[in-house]
């Protein structure tokens, strides 16, 4: 709702079960003392809902009245982070900002009923400083990481819009390419697959734990499956503003020129080329033997990674990948894990199972510990030509090179084994069998 000075000075929320529309904070009370000429009215700045609570940003806004005219100004009272429980009314104050220099942009709803806020704060020097606080309501607690500092937007230092998703990875650009990192760690990040296209990532980029859709700068809708690392555009969405994504499903507003709006409810599953997730399992494409993975990466880590940053399909086709272990190594606080691995992109042309471009041999993948977990940052592959066996002896132990460069077994028993998999990987995802 809007006063007369056009800004949203009520909030309500909808019981959905109950069909009954509740209005939050009525006669909020800042604690300050007006005078009679004076209305104050609380400014809902930012909205989050999270299970049965909401989460709000609102500041004070005076409307004071002066004979035939009106003005509006600041209010003391200033700005403040509350939670609401839609059940009860009851309200806990999260945080009050502790200067006027410090203002909140951005509400994340995360994994586990917590949430996440992006705030900003300038600096004595006139820097400006970016954060990510994490919220804890079991705890009360709010934990702050600092994101970058920056002068202006000429600055390198700064990563510019970003987006939080709820597994408290950051989305944002870098070198004109969209990427995903730890919050902690930006420096680890890997490329989506999407280059920059708009200033304001938070606003056209939206994230679940499987899924990242973005709005691109013709109303197409971009898809990243994070757990398959399949990517697809919905094209003639004609998206109108923002996405919303709630798990597996996305909603946005279909604009139409002749015709009215509508909005538009879209199963990520059911995109045409994406592979299921439970086609792609912890053991999918690994034929290693009692060789086990590092603590806290999974065989679909694994096979995500490789299938989407060994090779990249040229002939409209889809990679799929297959690997054997050699083991793991922790090595300066990263986990290194020994592969040798094949990437090959099939498609079907006239009924039958074409192979189009491919990759196969010795392949180190490199992990970067993060908030109890590990991801999957980098890798290593062989030179070409002369330098090919001295790159792998300078890649792999010396236990694994002398069981690669002392038998051809790799490559012919096992290069065999893994290309029988990955064309049966295929045959099942082109339903051949």
């Amino acid at each position: 709702m809007e006063d007369p000075g056009e800004i949203p000075s009520e909030c309500f929320a909808v019981n959905r079960k109950a069909n009954k529309l509740i209005k939050l904070l009525p006669n909020y009370s800042w604690g300050e003392k007006v005078s009679p000429d004076t209305t104050v009215f609380t400014v809902f700045n930012q909205t989050l809902l999270q299970g049965d609570y909401a989460y709000l940003v609102i500041m004070s806004e005076d409307m004071v009245a002066s004979g035939d005219s009106t003005s509006f100004r600041g209010g003391v009272g200033g700005t403040r982070f509350i939670r609401v429980n839609l059940k009860d009314g009851k309200q806990d104050s999260i945080i009050t900002p502790p200067v006027q220099s410090f203002s909140i942009s951005q509400l994340w709803a995360l994994d586990g009923a917590s949430v996440a806020f992006g705030a900003s704060e300038v600096m004595a020097n006139g820097d400006m400083k970016d954060l990510v606080y994490f919220y804890d309501p079991s705890t009360a607690t709010l934990k702050p990481i600092i994101i970058d500092q920056w002068k202006d937007s000429s600055d390198p230092r700064s990563i510019g819009s970003y987006t939080i998703t709820p597994d408290k990875r950051i989305i944002y650009s870098s070198n004109n390419k969209i990427v995903i990192a730890p919050v902690t760690a930006l420096s680890a990040s890997t490329e989506i697959g999407i280059a920059e296209n708009n200033d304001y990532i938070s606003d056209y980029i939206v994230a679940s734990d499987d899924y990242i859709a973005a709005r691109l700068d013709n109303g197409d809708i971009f898809v990243f499956n994070r757990k398959t690392g399949e990517r697809a555009i919905i094209k003639g969405a004609n998206v109108a503003s923002e996405i919303t994504i709630n798990a597996d499903e996305i909603c946005y507003i279909h604009r139409q020129e002749k015709a009215n709006d509508s909005i538009i409810y879209l199963d990520l599953k059911e995109i045409p080329g994406f592979q299921p997730l439970d086609q792609v399992t912890d053991s999918t494409g690994d034929i290693s033997t009692n060789i086990s993975l590092p603590k806290g990466i999974s065989g679909r880590d694994v096979y995500a990674y490789l299938q989407n940053n060994i090779i990249q399909p040229v002939f409209g086709g889809h990679v799929f990948c297959a690997y054997t272990r050699f083991g793991s190594e922790v090595k300066d606080n990263k986990t290194y894990i020994y592969l040798w691995a094949l990437c090959a992109e099939y498609r079907l042309e006239n009924g039958k199972l074409t192979e189009g471009t491919g990759r196969a041999g010795p392949l180190v993948l490199i992990a970067t510990s993060s908030q109890q977990s590990n991801t999957i940052t980098e890798h290593l592959e062989p030179e070409n030509g002369t330098g090919y066996a001295p790159s792998i002896k300078k890649m792999f132990p010396t236990q694994y090179y002398n069981e690669m460069s002392k038998t051809q077994r790799y490559y012919t028993v096992i290069a065999a084994d893994l290309n029988s998999n990955v064309e049966a990987q295929a045959k099942t995802y082109y339903n051949l069998r």
